[in-house]
């Protein structure tokens, strides 16, 4: 375990009334497609809650800096107006503290 090379993240929940799910993961899909261009993105995930209520999005930028940047950015400014109008988010910026890598490389599956 490490928690060297780290990047920050911004980790969103968000709760969907039902028969919105389709449109959060609309708007989801653009914000992803628009951050994948932005300078420092890395990775960005969505989950879905067992019962479909709730959302959860991780989003990692290479440094703060990227990280502030890209929630000045008018674009992703827009998608985040989006989902208040369609849900009930909660937005929280992490900094890195722990990583847990396997301590040896995965097995290939049965064949």
């Amino acid at each position: 375990m490490s928690d060297a090379g780290l990047e920050p993240a911004l980790v969103d929940t968000i709760a969907v009334p039902d028969g919105n799910q389709e449109a959060v993961l609309a708007v989801f899909t653009d914000l992803f497609e628009l951050l994948r261009g932005l300078d420092g993105f890395v990775e960005a995930s969505l989950y879905k809650s067992v019962d479909g209520t709730r959302f959860l999005s991780y989003v990692q930028m290479h440094s703060d800096v990227h990280l502030h940047a890209a929630e000045a950015h008018s674009e992703v400014k827009e998608h985040l107006r989006a989902l208040r109008r369609i849900g009930y988010p909660h937005v929280h910026r992490y900094e890195p503290v722990l990583q847990a890598t396997p301590t040896r490389p995965p097995e290939p599956p049965d064949a």
